[in-house]
């Protein structure tokens, strides 16, 4: 790893922490039985070691294996060697707004197919239903930037890599490696989610699980071709952007 891309890297790591760090914002305390076995600060705390320690990881593979297999953050590259990543950022956002906006409508989709189950729970899991969802800035800085992080600058990179690899180091890698690290990093993305999905559920019928991995297994598709054409920043924007969406919408339904 040569010094620019340990700076991308590290670079990388910060931002992720910061996405982590908006993950306290959640009363997790509401998953363990009373008596806590230690104060609520500290409980939240030490929920944050291991989505930390997943980043600081996804930062490092993709800090190392990126640049072998022609996927990149130029931005944040440009930004670190003191360049304008304007022109990159411009680009980047032609291809995320689309993608955003369709993502966006489709967690939308989910949202109203769904909407009735969670309505029939009891009070006690309604209301930690409504704890647990996590606010918006979360979304935007844990989902829109460390899950991309770890999910398609680490999980879609070493696979793609390792794909690359097996195959006896194809130059330009062939485009089949990519999707094969766009399906292993959005299946990854989409049973991230499950466990979320029981802790505030119970045991949903068998449709709930299924229809959120095949929706979410196609946003994260989504998320990982930008990746590919456009850099890491395009996924950033689309998955922020399809956050900000669903949550507009939302709001004015």
């Amino acid at each position: 790893m040569t010094a620019s891309q340990a700076r991308v890297g590290v670079a990388l790591a910060v931002l992720g922490g910061v996405g982590v760090a908006s993950l306290a914002l959640l009363p997790v305390e509401r998953l363990i039985p009373e008596p806590l076995p230690l104060p609520v600060a500290a409980l939240r705390l030490l929920s944050l070691l291991n989505p930390v320690l997943l980043v600081i990881a996804g930062a490092w593979i993709g800090g190392v294996l990126a640049h072998r297999i022609g996927l990149d953050a130029p931005a944040v590259r440009l930004a670190l060697a003191r360049m304008s990543p304007i022109p990159v950022l411009r680009r980047q956002a032609r291809l995320a707004v689309w993608a955003g906006l369709g993502t966006g409508l489709l967690l939308v989709g989910y949202a109203a197919a769904t909407g009735p189950y969670f309505a029939s729970l009891d009070a006690e899991e309604v209301s930690r239903l409504q704890a647990l969802t996590p606010p918006l800035v979360t979304r935007l800085l844990y989902g829109g930037i460390a899950e991309e992080i770890l999910a398609r600058w680490g999980v879609m990179t070493l696979v793609s890599w390792l794909a690359w690899r097996i195959l006896g180091s194809p130059e330009p890698p062939a485009d089949g490696l990519y999707w094969m690290g766009i399906v292993a990093a959005a299946l990854v993305f989409a049973l991230a989610h499950l466990p979320f999905l029981y802790s505030v559920a119970g045991s949903p019928p068998l449709w709930l699980p299924l229809t959120a991995m095949v929706i979410n297994g196609v946003v994260g598709a989504v998320f990982g071709w930008l990746f590919w054409r456009g850099g890491l920043e395009a996924a950033f924007m689309a998955h922020i952007l399809a956050h900000l969406t669903a949550a507009l919408i939302g709001a004015a339904a």
